[in-house]
């Protein structure tokens, strides 16, 4: 896993926005102590967290994870950023960061067997494009469950999005996961 220093870059976009530590902490519900050692690079949060904090910040995940000023962004086999939830069971490999003010936001995620995604990749707005590259998954919406085998693939437009997605097979789930930035 690359080790990447997410903190200065939360701390440099909030700065930039002009948000103080305590009106970041009420919304993302994270104690304005614990948001000062994520930008110290002391700790590191969940995916879910991070969802959170990019959420109030009004960017993509992704932004926290380069430098600005590039144009052209390739990521070699095994190099790209990644985020690892252990209490879901969960990471996420960052495949183009929203830094270049790129449209879209790719990303690879990997569920363990009876891993799960939550909030975070789910709150954020704008279409997603996602396929089921291996395993099964299965999509929650209130009402409606959708079980995706490897090779299905789905859209959703704006704010029509699973509130949950599980691994519901006995393998490593990978899902290709690509979200605009409307």
């Amino acid at each position: 896993m690359k080790n990447v220093a997410i903190g200065r870059q939360i701390r440099h976009i909030r700065t930039a926005k002009k948000i103080s530590l305590q009106k970041l902490a009420g919304p993302t519900q994270l104690t304005s102590s614990f948001l000062s050692q994520v930008e110290r690079d002391l700790v590191f949060p969940s995916i879910n967290s991070l969802g959170r904090i990019a959420n109030t910040l009004g960017v993509n995940i992704g932004e926290f994870f380069e430098d600005n000023g590039k144009d052209f962004t390739f990521n070699k086999k095994d190099k790209a950023p990644k985020v690892i939830d252990k209490k879901t069971k969960s990471s996420y490999e960052i495949l183009a960061s929203s830094f270049l003010g790129i449209n879209m936001e790719p990303l690879l995620v990997r569920l363990e067997k009876g891993g799960e995604v939550k909030k975070g990749l789910l709150s954020e707005e704008g279409d997603i494009f996602f396929m089921v590259l291996e395993g099964k998954v299965q999509l929650v919406w209130d009402t409606e469950r959708l079980v995706l085998s490897e090779k299905d693939s789905g859209y959703s437009k704006g704010q029509r999005r699973p509130k949950k997605i599980l691994n519901k097979g006995s393998k490593k789930v990978i899902l290709l996961w690509v979200k605009s930035s409307r």
